[in-house]
């Protein structure tokens, strides 16, 4: 009995411990030792930590701890704890820069530049700013694409309609683009130009109201017979300058017929300024897409019906998932329509109504090939900063437009600046 007495004696006089300290503490030794725990020190003031049971004590010095566990008697363990089952992990949010933490919204950062890729975790917003400070904004507080630092819509949808022209299919061409006006979306109008366009005027007049409200016209060639896979560079060049139109000045896209090219039709493309150029992702002449350079390279990924077997055939259904997986892979979808797939009765307007809805509901912007393919400018710039703007067709300050010709255009206003002569710039769409 003298060593237990020792002991107890021992936690009379150690700091901190009061009352009837003998018992108590030998019981919360031992309790400690039967969870597999060891108490800190010789004098039990100290908590418990997590250790190696008895063996632990002696190893680390204190040998009390067996001499208490012979004197009290081990205690009962405690009940087992009541399993918790483990809280499933939250959904990360998506941007179109990355993955978000799991419930950050907007406002639970001062700061976007710190996120993973520059994302915002709120759909549509852009991380907007510079290299030194930036937030997380919608589009309308961020509208120079040089400050969109990433987030944004979650991906983009192109939706391209080849072989507009006079009088033919029936009335499909301005049905189509009705539907897009309908929606409240814009498209880009591929438009044969030379002799095949101007003389209708329900389709030129529908045309033109699409392009008021935000709509582009692309260059689809002088005819629907060339084939630009044969022809070399000076022969593409006079061919795609043929198909362009003055009304629709100054092109930026060009779309050859039947999706065939060469490396003479970039050149050509090159030599005369644009910007986008658009084939397809798949058949005998198929593009890789590109964002590299002046000259994008946006291929057809998707289609609402397709030239198979002498017939056009239906295949809206596929395209939700290829441009989920072309957006995945490049950020923008180009889904190709023409009037023929509405004229033979291959699609109808509620399915490219139905399309239009299911991009829209995928969290996916409605864009063009103008908006894709426009330099930016890297900061705001005041109208002043500029002597002209006709290389870029674009003006760095809000509301601004690049009014003028192909010889000489300058920032201006919305009210000095005639629609007529708008070569780009203006509200960022």
């Amino acid at each position: 009995m003298m060593r237990a007495t020792a002991l107890v004696m021992l936690a009379l006089v150690a700091p901190g411990v009061s009352g009837r300290p003998s018992a108590q503490l030998a019981e919360s030794c031992t309790g400690c030792v039967r969870a597999g725990q060891n108490c800190h020190n010789a004098n039990w003031a100290e908590p418990c930590h997590l250790g190696g049971g008895a063996a632990a004590c002696v190893e680390a010095g204190n040998s009390w701890c067996p001499t208490v566990l012979a004197e009290f008697g081990p205690t009962p363990a405690p009940p087992p704890p009541t399993p918790v089952p483990p809280t499933p992990a939250p959904t990360p949010i998506p941007t179109s820069a990355g993955v978000c933490p799991s419930g950050v919204e907007l406002g639970a950062w001062g700061t976007c530049t710190d996120a993973a890729l520059h994302g915002c975790c709120a759909p549509g917003l852009y991380c907007c700013g510079d290299e030194y400070y930036a937030q997380c904004t919608p589009e309308e507080a961020c509208p120079h694409a040089g400050r969109r630092l990433g987030g944004g819509p979650q991906g983009t949808v192109i939706f391209r309609l080849d072989d507009v022209q006079d009088w033919w299919p029936g009335t499909a061409s301005r049905d189509m683009v009705q539907t897009f006006l309908d929606a409240g979306e814009r498209l880009s109008i591929g438009v044969i130009g030379g002799i095949y366009f101007g003389t209708d005027a329900r389709v030129v007049d529908k045309v033109h109201e699409a392009v008021a409200k935000g709509s582009e016209v692309f260059n689809h060639g002088p005819d629907a017979s060339t084939l630009f896979n044969e022809i070399s560079t000076d022969e593409a060049r006079e061919t795609i300058a043929r198909g362009e139109l003055d009304a629709f000045k100054p092109y930026t896209s060009f779309v050859p017929h039947e999706n065939r090219w060469a490396a003479s039709t970039v050149e050509a493309l090159s030599q005369l300024g644009y910007t986008v150029f658009s084939p397809s992702t798949t058949g005998p002449f198929a593009a890789t897409p590109s964002f590299e350079g002046r000259l994008k390279v946006l291929p057809q990924a998707a289609e609402t019906a397709k030239w198979e077997g002498g017939a056009w055939l239906n295949r809206v259904r596929e395209i939700m998932p290829r441009c989920t997986d072309e957006i995945a892979r490049t950020g923008v979808c180009v889904v190709m329509m023409h009037p023929q797939d509405v004229h033979y009765e291959q699609v109808t307007l509620e399915e490219l109504r139905w399309v239009i809805g299911e991009v829209k509901r995928a969290g996916w912007a409605i864009k063009t090939f103008r908006d894709i393919g426009s330099p930016s400018c890297d900061a705001p710039a005041p109208a002043r900063e500029w002597e002209t703007c006709t290389a870029a067709h674009q003006c760095c300050e809000g509301e601004l437009y690049c009014c003028g010709d192909a010889h000489y255009a300058q920032c201006e206003s919305a009210e000095s600046c005639p629609v007529d002569r708008r070569l780009g710039g203006g509200p960022q769409q």
